[in-house]
Order: structure tokens, then C-alpha cells, then sequence
């Protein structure tokens, strides 16, 4: 975590942060939550050279504060997680996420919103029923 921000979080098992990720306080984050965000991974410059840490063209993650990240979430590119933000288990989140929204999939998308005590469901019964929360 060189390099990472970090303040009062809790971060499961396995979860990967890399260089960039800024944590707020009151962040959960799931066992196995990776925020890789090398905006043209590669090891080797044009000529075959290896890169050094200068050559890292690194887009920042800031998760805020009281968003839960799920197991397994997988996240690239994103600038910002909003406060109140959750993440459901498993998603692919390619770009911000608005505050106090529920998102789901690959990509990940909105379905609904939360706020800090309960979770207000919108079409959740629905896409249940129809297979499209199931892994």
C-alpha cells in the first residue's frame, strides 16, 4: 500500500490497494476488493526498457467516507466513490460512483440508493426474481 492514504477503515482479508487509493474513515472494504488503476498497464517502454516508478501513469481512487465495498469488487479508473456509496459483491466499477448509490454488475450500474440506516430498495425484489443478481 506505498504510497495509499489510509484513515479509520475496516479492509478485509486479501483486498488490494495500490499506490493512489485514498481511504476515508467509516470505509468498509470487502475480502478480496482490488482498485487497480494503471491507466495503460505494461512492464516495458516502446524501446523494451523497463519502466521505473515515473513512467506509471496512475488515475487516483478515493473512496469516502461510510461507503461499503464488497468481496470480491473489482474497481479501474474511478476517481471518486461517493459518501454512503455501496458496492454489491462482485462488480466492475469503471466510473465514479454517486453518493448514496447502490450499484450492482459488470459493468457496474445503479440500481438504487442507500442511506446510512436502511437500504431503500428500487426494482430489487424485481431483479432478484429475474436471475439478475445471482452471480
Amino acid at each position: 500500500m506505498s504510497g495509499s492514504r489510509l484513515a479509520t477503515a475496516k479492509i478485509q482479508n486479501a483486498a488490494l490497494l495500490y499506490h493512489g487509493v485514498t481511504v476515508e474513515s467509516g470505509v468498509f472494504i470487502g475480502p478480496a476488493a482490488i482498485f487497480a488503476h494503471d491507466k495503460l498497464p505494461r512492464s516495458i517502454n516502446p524501446d523494451g526498457s523497463l519502466k521505473g516508478e515515473t513512467h506509471w501513469e496512475v488515475g487516483p481512487i478515493r473512496l469516502r467516507g461510510g461507503s461499503s465495498i464488497a468481496a470480491g469488487d473489482r474497481a479501474s479508473e474511478c476517481d471518486r466513490w461517493r459518501r454512503i456509496a455501496l458496492v454489491a459483491a462482485g462488480a466492475v466499477v469503471t466510473r465514479d460512483v454517486h453518493e448514496h448509490s447502490l450499484v450492482i454488475g459488470n459493468p457496474a450500474r445503479q440500481i438504487g440508493y442507500v442511506c446510512r440506516r436502511v437500504l431503500r430498495r428500487w426494482k430489487l425484489d424485481e431483479l432478484a426474481r429475474s436471475g439478475t443478481l445471482s452471480g
